[in-house]
């Protein structure tokens, strides 16, 4: 069927008999391929749906485009000679037309008439068309000139391309794989240009984009361009559906900025790769709910030759989430262009081979696996009570066509099954939701697309997903054969002699067959309902079978001091990273590799990664899983960044886990000597701190390269670990072939300096036992008392820590030496803390009773100060309310005052943290930058770093701390050790913190100069006039305001403890606090009640 070219718009007749169903079934075959590429035919259709009677602008616009047909073509354009006419449309003519004065073709646009009073007359049309003409790059059409004739007809000249559409090149061949990369480089080029002169294209089509006769490609038509001042508030429906980005197909227009083009320019790419669209549909109203609601399929699920890097650009560009996608055009370039240097192949040599860990297994995209999960699946599903399986045939139980047969195991969200398939006719696991709340529906969805995303040799493959009433299931290969952690079990005991192949296989098979034997037959089971309410079956913490007596036979006889079980268990854990690597490469993270779900088959040869049923889509923003000591996984395998931040997640963390497996596969003992035993908060600060046993301290015959490759996965630091676990793959692969690795042996000094840099206080016993030999000279000779004491304390700049740091300068503590720490974040306040490397830390309320949830020892001493508007949340020009803000982007410093702020702030406003995007920094300064570089469109910061960003022009405070008094509130916390210790120094402090605050209050010359030090740059301290400014935003906290913030009532509650419990109540609505406390433990105001005095 012949297409429809996009110039050859259908009459308004036409359109109105497509829209009532009244046109021939080839001729309306016709309209709605046209429809579907056309932006202003679908505007047309939108307005004649809801024009009642009289004449519509579209209406007009038609009839402007009829008198067109029947115009006299113009022998003459504003000086320019017509040579013919290349197009005509609902928005006007374009002629090719020769300026004779420099001898060279141009293309003329002359809008109809109605468009001109649509933008508001010819000098605002000319103004729109210079906006374009301001952009000069190689790839974009230049716009040589906007004019408008005496009679006020406009024109546009510019640059005339001799070639043709991509749309007209796509329709009669596929593309080189090459060419298709370099040309989508280029328009994201074209784009990124346009972006930075802040115009928004929004209509990025093939049809847009111009080839000439040697085959450059060229941006075309800005006609429905979006200038930087408008973004947020342009049309809701504009651009073309087809290519339409999903904001812009659910007509937020406010959404809608250079990301937008991104997506459309994925379309285009996905297009290029495989020759089709991400969606087809039958209507356009189908069209706009796919684009708008469903993730585009992959490029290799269309085609399967397509390079995996390539189908990740691609999947990047078409995220659904804005967030995801790429942030600039210019990052979608670079992607691209990187790949083109990589894997373009010289003329006359053979193509690069990829190497041998990353190519080994293939993986596609499994057909309908993802439709069918976001289709059932959705978090936003009405709860009903679950449909109960039924049985038929006497006691057989059925769900969805599987016929239940054994309960194969459970976990916290779902029971498996070993089912049958008629349909197929075969044996499945199939796995059932038995947990009904969103949060749960919303993990399942999750698992089920992680593992349609990806099929590998060692991943679980699905095979279909659906549901019966409310019952959520997914069906997957039957794999008989053990988890890894039962054989740990078993491994102890196990026989001893040579583990050649038929001992291994003997023992994986046997221990396989007690597996199956344990399976409960569901008939068993009084009724169906009672197999999902069985409790399900939790990790083993203490997990490992004592080792049993050697009997005098050599530890090199037994199976896991053997060579070959090194081999084995490389193997199996090299397998499992390169199933890890392809999920990766597929933007999905596990994030709970561990033993339990490391399924190794009868024959002992395939490993297999099970269960992503907590797995994190690297495209998906989860404000639910984003908070400190709230983790997602199993804490015996979870990395440090899982304790701490679960936004800081990334593949890296499923390269501990696997270092975390191989260490207990090698040793066969609980790593960290986590066990049943051992709470939650201790399990968690020997992750955070604590160095991992060297491997060979538990089994001496591990090779030392072997233990290096382990050390390196369990890395504190994620940037020391493997970069990604086909890495990982790599160096086990270099072991098993004899090969050096690229794992560094981390030796006795490094491990002593690193466990000294976390716990400074655990040398002191060797230390001691040093100084013993001096302890008897210590007692015979008079030693002078020391002049000065030291008390170390963190501290950030904050104009209210300002008396504490004159304090120290000045001496005003007297027999105490303040030694300041520059601390940059909360967690590394905690870690200090722990570590006893800092005494003392000023805190917010807030920071306080999340310590003192995560069992941080410390104690509130003082009080320094009460925020007002020196705590803001700063916005850009044209932002005036917060329902502004909807959808715009915030920057803040994360769990610190300005994180709390905002929670406040939208709490008083009634306002989601979902309406918001969050770019979350370390340190405030971060989140100013971002406001100052214009990638930020509010901020919410503090004293010193506000006046940054008050500086940008039109910036304006819309909110502070003063809006709600007391949510931002400066204390001083001490360890309770050191304040039990110490109390004579922290008595000095306090009399030195109310001197230094009384000499700022008389405006004392060195007060004032060390102040403005202090929160100034290194050799560029602040003004005074600006300190004043910072101050008047604050109130400091003399004696009077201590006593009274501390002092108790007749019922034993003070203001802190009011504040205190405020502080729980609202980060657990948020974030959910990890055990809720009594604010009179972490209560030390004591000592200054009593230096107070009544």
């Amino acid at each position: 069927m012949p297409s429809v070219d996009v110039l050859e718009c259908p009459q308004l007749t036409v359109l109105r008999q497509f829209l009532q169903a009244e046109l021939p079934d080839e001729r309306a075959s016709l309209v709605d391929s046209h429809v579907a590429r056309c932006a202003a035919c679908q505007g047309i259709l939108d307005e004649l749906v809801d024009v009642v009677g009289g004449c519509s602008e579209i209406e007009r616009l038609l009839i402007d485009q009829g008198k067109d047909l029947f115009r006299e073509m113009p022998a003459m354009i504003g000086g320019y000679r017509v040579l013919g006419e290349l197009g005509q449309g609902a928005y006007g003519v374009v002629y090719h037309a020769y300026d004779d004065g420099l001898e060279r073709s141009v293309a003329i646009k002359t809008p109809h008439a109605s468009v001109i009073d649509a933008v508001g007359g010819p000098a605002l049309y000319l103004n729109e068309a210079r906006m374009a003409a301001r952009l000069d790059h190689p790839h974009i059409v230049r716009v040589y000139e906007a004019k408008a004739d005496q009679a006020g007809s406009c024109f546009v000249v510019s640059q005339y391309i001799d070639g043709r559409s991509l749309d007209q090149w796509l329709a009669e061949d596929r593309w080189e794989l090459d060419s298709a990369v370099a040309l989508t480089a280029a328009i994201a080029d074209a784009l990124q240009h346009a972006h930075e002169h802040g115009i928004v294209h929004r209509d990025v089509k093939p049809a847009n984009i111009l080839l000439d006769a040697a085959g450059r490609p060229f941006l075309a038509d800005f006609g429905l361009a979006l200038r930087e001042e408008e973004i947020g508030r342009g049309p809701c429906f504009m651009g073309t559906p087809a290519y339409m980005s999903p904001e812009q197909a659910r007509g937020e227009g406010r959404q809608v900025d250079g990301r937008s083009d991104i997506y459309s320019l994925g379309v285009v790419f996905f297009k290029l790769l495989t020759g089709k669209r991400p969606f087809l549909a039958e209507s356009l109203e189908d069209l706009l709910s796919l684009v708008a609601s469903v993730d585009p399929p992959s490029v290799r699920q269309k085609d399967g030759t397509v390079p995996r890097e390539l189908d990740r650009i691609c999947a990047k560009a078409l995220s659904r989430d804005l967030t995801a996608r790429y942030q600039t055009a210019g990052d979608l370039a670079d992607d691209l262009h990187a790949w083109l240097a990589e894997n373009r192949n010289v003329p006359g040599e053979e193509p690069r081979s990829r190497p041998a860990y990353i190519a080994a297994p293939p993986r596609v995209r499994l057909p309908a696996t993802e439709a069918l999960a976001r289709q059932a699946f959705e978090p936003t599903l009405t709860l009903a009570l679950p449909t109960p399986l039924h049985a038929v045939r006497g006691r057989d139980v059925m769900l969805g066509g599987f016929q239940l047969k054994t309960r194969l195991g459970s976990g916290g969200m779902g029971v498996v099954y070993r089912a049958w398939q008629a349909a197929a006719e075969r044996e499945v696991a199939l796995k059932c939701l038995h947990q009904h709340d969103s949060t749960a529906q919303a993990r399942f969805a999750t698992e089920i697309r992680a593992l349609g995303r990806v099929e590998h040799a060692h991943l679980v493959r699905v095979y279909t997903s659906g549901c019966e009433g409310e019952r959520f299931f997914y069906a997957m290969e039957l794999i008989e054969g053990v988890p890894l952690n039962q054989l740990l079990r078993k491994l102890p005991a196990a026989a001893t002699g040579p583990l050649d192949d038929a001992a291994w296989a003997a023992f994986v098979a046997l221990a396989a067959d007690e597996q199956r034997a344990a399976e409960l037959p569901l008939t068993t089971l009084p009724e169906p309902e009672a197999a999902l309410s069985a409790p399900p079956e939790t990790e083993s913490c203490a997990g490992f079978a004592a080792e049993p007596a050697t009997s005098g036979e050599p530890a090199s006889a037994r199976f896991h001091e053997s060579p070959a079980y090194f081999q084995r268990v490389a193997a199996m854990v090299r397998d499992i990273a390169l199933a890890a690597q392809a999920l990766h490469e597929e933007g999905v993270v596990h994030r709970d590799i561990k033993p339990d779900n490391i399924l190794l088959a009868r024959d002992g040869e395939r490993a297999v990664l099970m269960d992503l049923g907590i797995a994190k889509l690297t495209q998906e923003a989860d404000g639910r899983v984003t908070r400190t000591r709230q983790f997602i996984g199993s804490l015996r395998y979870a990395s440090p960044e899982q304790l701490i931040d679960s936004a800081l997640v990334d593949g890296r963390t499923d390269v501990y886990s696997l270092g975390a497996t191989l260490w207990e596969l090698l040793t066969l003992q609980p790593i960290y000597g986590i066990d049943g035993d051992l709470s939650d908060a201790r399990a968690m600060l020997r992750i955070e701190i604590e160095e991992p046993e060297p491997v060979r301290k538990y089994n001496r015959a591990v090779p030392a390269d072997l233990q290096a490759i382990v050390q390196k996965c369990l890395e504190k630091k994620p940037q020391q670990r493997y970069a990604t676990a086909a890495e990982l793959a790599a160096d086990l692969d270099a072991w098993q072939a004899g090969q050096p690795v690229a794992a560094r042996p981390v030796g006795a000094a490094t491990r002593f300096l690193r466990h000294c840099r976390r716990r400074p206080a655990a040398p002191g016993l060797l230390l001691l036992i040093v100084c013993l030999g001096f302890a008897l000279l210590a007692a015979l000779t008079p030693w002078p008392t020391p002049r000065s004491r030291e008390i170390h304390i963190g501290i950030k700049p904050w104009v209210g820590f300002s008396p504490l740091v004159v304090a120290g300068e000045m001496g005003l503590c007297e027999g105490v030496d303040l030694k300041f720490t520059p601390v940059r974040t909360t967690t590394d306040v905690r870690q200090r803390l722990l570590g006893k490397t800092l005494d003392m830390a000023p805190y917010l309320v807030d920071s306080h009773a999340l310590a003192r949830s995560d069992r941080i020892p410390t104690k509130a001493v003082l009080l320094f100060d009460t925020s007002l508007t020196a705590d803001a949340l700063v916005v850009r020009e044209g932002i005036t309310s917060f329902d502004d803000l909807r959808g715009r982007r915030i920057a803040y410093m994360y769990h610190e005052a300005p994180h709390f702020l905002l929670l406040s702030l939208c709490e008083r406003h009634q306002l989601d943290l979902a309406d918001f995007v969050h770019l979350k920094t370390e340190t405030a300064k971060e989140a100013v930058d971002l406001f100052v570089a214009g990638k930020a469109d509010a901020v919410v910061s503090y004293e010193p770093f506000l006046l940054a960003a008050l500086s940008q022009p039109g910036a304006v405070r819309l909110a502070s701390a003063a809006d709600d008094p007391g949510v931002i509130i400066d204390i001083l916390t001490a360890r309770e050790d050191y304040l039990a210790d110490n109390p004579d120094r922290v008595r000095s402090l306090l009399a030195g913190w109310f001197q230094a605050l009384a000499l700022l209050e008389r405006r004392d010359p060195t007060a004032l100069a060390i102040a403005c030090r202090f929160l100034g740059e290194p050799g560029q301290p602040i003004s005074i006039a600006e300190y004043d400014q910072m101050v008047a935003g604050m109130q400091f906290a003399g004696p009077a305001a201590n006593r009274q913030f501390f002092l108790p009532d007749a019922e034993g509650r003070s203001e802190f403890h009011d504040r205190f419990e405020i502080a729980q109540q609202r980060w657990d609505r948020h974030q959910q606090l990890l055990r809720r406390t009594d604010p009179r433990e972490g209560d030390g105001s004591q000592l200054l009640l009593e230096w107070l005095g009544p």
